[in-house]
């Protein structure tokens, strides 16, 4: 996976946590201090302007996502379907 993809991936997971927290950009930008245009500009371009790690941690404190799904190159469901096999 390139870094652009990655980026995505990202922006992805990040968009699914604020939808699962119920929050909407308005509500993340207000509750971690991220400019609403700067967190809509990480969301719509995320290969172009990609999210940092101190948003990332920002919106993990802001959402209840550990930084670690937050960051995940897959989708965090697709991760949680994955079986464990010995």
């Amino acid at each position: 996976m390139d870094i652009i993809e990655y980026a995505k991936a990202v922006a992805r997971n990040v968009s699914t946590a604020m939808d699962d927290a119920g929050l909407s950009v308005l509500a993340t930008s207000e509750k971690t201090g991220i400019a609403r245009t700067t967190l809509n500009r990480r969301l719509e371009n995320p290969g172009i302007s990609p999210f940092t790690v101190l948003e990332l941690a920002q919106i993990s404190d802001a959402t209840g996502v550990s930084l670690e799904t937050l960051t995940a190159s897959k989708h965090p469901s697709a991760l949680a379907d994955k079986e464990v096999l010995p």
